[in-house]
């Protein structure tokens, strides 16, 4: 299973990429066998990929290196036996594709950590030890679901690829519903989650299913950068022919610095210094300002170190006009959704009664 969700989040980058497993090749995804059509897996790593890449020591230490016809940059991450390599072209503009660093770190920690626990799920003839090893199972496929989810929806907005269903959805206990699943499930962090709206009922014609996407990226960066005891708000009004969504925390703020640029992917990423759970990859903010251009909407945001933030989302209570795509799969129930999206701020044992799909 942990070489499936590799392979897979290797696909999602357009230039060369390859993981290495104790000198074995292990998988690689089309670019690569593209620029080296003779790669096998299972094999011998050397003789395979140049010497210069199985050299690059793992870090920050960039090699060059030809592949094909072409000549790129390669970097290497390592935990444990497993190395993944990434090459990005060195021509000007070449497309880095959508790995940062700590989006490959991140997934080189959850492959590794799923490979663990199903070695020792069943190694221990204790009871509670087999317990506490599925939940982290759990919990690292739930983070690696998010983190594959987020890459797909990138590369979907930059293609124009996403699909789109607009439909007639009761707003008020729609978001009513989603801030109980998340209260339900933060509970032990302490942070206070609220929801406001004057409203008896607001009726709109929305894509829900993207809607409950941007929403939970922006409560889950509320949650990551509040204290225990703070506070994050939704709140639901009716403005003219829209309709307007505000996530607001009384948390750390952002940075003048990173405000400017915080709707670009990787403005904020995780590094191999700083793989702490507020440290999402870059994609959250990225993706909540496509998904809201694409359902023809406005997002603005207001921040202050240590005061707090307040993400304002406007969008038309009527898509009919829309561009519509078909959907390309069944969504997650809410409470898979909701676990996914804070699988990373949730300790292991809110993972231990869930069966893994």
């Amino acid at each position: 299973m942990e070489q499936e969700l590799l392979n897979m989040s290797m696909e999602l980058c357009r230039d060369p990429m390859m993981a290495v497993l104790d000198g074995t090749l292990t998988g690689f995804n089309r670019a690569a066998a593209q620029a080296l059509p003779e790669l096998r897996t299972g094999e011998c790593a050397s003789g395979q990929l140049p010497e210069a890449l199985l050299d690059c020591p793992p870090g920050r230490a960039v090699t060059l290196t030809r592949l094909g016809a072409a000549e790129y940059s390669v970097r290497c991450q390592a935990q444990g036996a497993l190395r993944l390599y990434a090459a990005t072209p060195l021509e000007e503009g070449g497309e880095r594709g959508f790995l940062s660093d700590g989006v490959m770190n991140r997934l080189l920690s959850g492959v590794n950590t799923l490979h663990f626990a199903l070695r020792q799920l069943d190694a221990s003839e204790d009871a509670d030890r087999r317990a506490h090893n599925r939940a982290i199972l759990n919990r690292s496929q739930h983070i690696l679901a998010r983190q594959l989810g987020d890459l797909r929806t990138a590369l979907g907005l930059l293609e124009g690829t996403l699909p789109m269903l607009p439909r007639e959805t009761e707003l008020v206990n729609w978001c009513r519903a989603l801030c109980q699943m998340v209260c339900a499930l933060t509970e032990d962090l302490g942070t206070a989650l609220r929801f406001e709206s004057e409203e008896p009922q607001l009726y709109a014609v929305l894509d829900s299913t993207l809607l409950e996407r941007m929403l939970l990226n922006l409560l889950c960066n509320s949650f990551a950068h509040t204290p225990s005891d703070g506070t994050v708000l939704l709140r639901l009004e009716q403005r003219g022919g829209s309709v307007l969504l505000t996530v607001a925390d009384n948390g750390s703020g952002i940075p003048p610095e990173v405000l400017e640029r915080v709707f670009q992917r990787y403005a904020v990423r995780a590094t191999a210094e700083d793989l702490s759970p507020a440290a999402t990859g870059g994609l959250g903010l990225y993706i909540v300002s496509g998904l809201a251009r694409l359902m023809q909407g406005t997002l603005m945001i207001e921040s202050r170190s240590g005061e707090g933030t307040a993400v304002r989302l406007s969008l038309p209570k009527n898509a009919a006009k829309a561009p519509l795509r078909t959907p390309t799969e069944d969504a997650f129930p809410l409470s898979t959704t909701v676990r996914q999206a804070f699988a990373e701020l949730l300790p292991s044992e809110r993972f231990a009664e869930i069966e893994l799909d």
